[in-house]
């Protein structure tokens, strides 16, 4: 019952912070939403006994994304834009677009029958690291050199250009 409890609330706390990143004008308010939203869903991961996937996400989210964000809007100085237009002539197009978007998934939902759940095989994190370290070494390898470019990329564009 308890678990119960947190997975609700912790699905509440998700979706208003969700929302609070995606309404918010001002740019560090909005990295730190990301952040809450992150937590929030790494709870529930917890909630539901995926705890490699919880810390995964707490490591890479809140860890390298928020911090990298937190930097990015700390670098460009551009906390907030108090002259940018509250909304555009898209508007429209875009709650027809959002609306159909709705009425597809849920139509997809309500018409398939839904799926009984299977086993997954458990694995350990010693299991999972093993795995990296050989049969997946390779694209693991492959994803480090990817984050060490674009670590270079980010701290070449911070550095801007010298006169």
């Amino acid at each position: 019952m308890l678990t119960m409890i947190g997975f609700y609330l912790l699905s509440v706390l998700a979706v208003v912070a969700g929302l609070f990143l995606v309404l918010s004008r001002n740019l560090l308010h909005a990295v730190l939403a990301l952040a809450v939203a992150s937590m929030a869903v790494a709870g529930l991961m917890l909630t539901l006994s995926a705890e490699f996937l919880a810390f995964v996400l707490i490591l890479v989210y809140i860890g390298a994304v928020v911090v990298i964000g937190v930097f990015a809007v700390m670098l460009t100085g551009h906390f907030d834009h108090p002259k940018l237009p509250t909304s555009n002539e898209l508007k429209g197009l875009g709650a027809v677009t959002s609306l159909g978007l709705l009425f597809l998934l849920l139509g997809v939902v309500l018409i398939q029958p839904i799926a009984q759940a299977r086993t997954v095989a458990e694995l350990s994190v010693k299991q999972i690291g093993t795995l990296l370290l050989t049969k997946y070494v390779l694209p693991f390898e492959l994803v480090s050199v990817l984050l060490l470019a674009a670590l270079i990329g980010a701290i070449v564009i911070a550095r801007g250009k010298e006169d």
